[in-house]
C-alpha cells in the first residue's frame, strides 16, 4: 500500500432569520502519509495555504495516545517526520487538528 492523500476544506458561515445554517470552510491543507507500512519512520506531507500550526497525535489500537507532535506550518509543503522504530508491529491511528478542522487516518507498522 502507498501513501495516503486526503484534501479537507473547511470553515464557518451563518445564516439568521427564520432558517439557520452553518457551512465550514478554512485554508485547504492536504496530506500524504508515507511510507505506509512503515518500519522506521513515518512522513507526514503537509500541503498548506498559510502559516499555521497543526498538533499531531498519534493512538495505538485500544486508542490511546502514544505521540503528540506540534509543528509550525509554511506555505506550501512541510514534511513531518515520526519515528517508529520503537513502536510495536501494528495499526496506529493519526488526528490532525488544524484551526477548527480535525483529520483522521491509519498507518502500519511492520518491522
Amino acid at each position: 500500500m502507498q501513501g495516503t492523500r486526503k484534501l479537507f476544506r473547511f470553515g464557518h458561515q451563518r445564516f439568521f432569520g427564520p432558517w439557520s445554517a452553518s457551512v465550514l470552510f478554512t485554508t485547504p491543507v492536504l496530506i500524504s502519509v508515507h511510507p505506509n507500512p512503515s518500519s522506521e519512520q513515518v512522513i507526514f506531507t503537509v500541503t498548506s495555504e498559510e502559516n499555521s500550526t497543526v498538533q499531531l497525535q498519534v493512538f495505538d489500537f485500544t486508542g490511546n495516545p502514544i505521540r503528540e507532535l506540534n509543528s509550525n506550518l509554511n506555505i506550501g509543503e512541510n514534511k513531518l517526520n515520526l519515528d517508529v522504530t520503537q513502536l510495536n508491529n501494528g495499526i496506529y491511528t493519526y488526528q490532525f487538528t488544524h484551526g477548527i478542522q480535525t483529520s483522521r487516518g491509519k498507518f502500519i507498522v511492520k518491522h
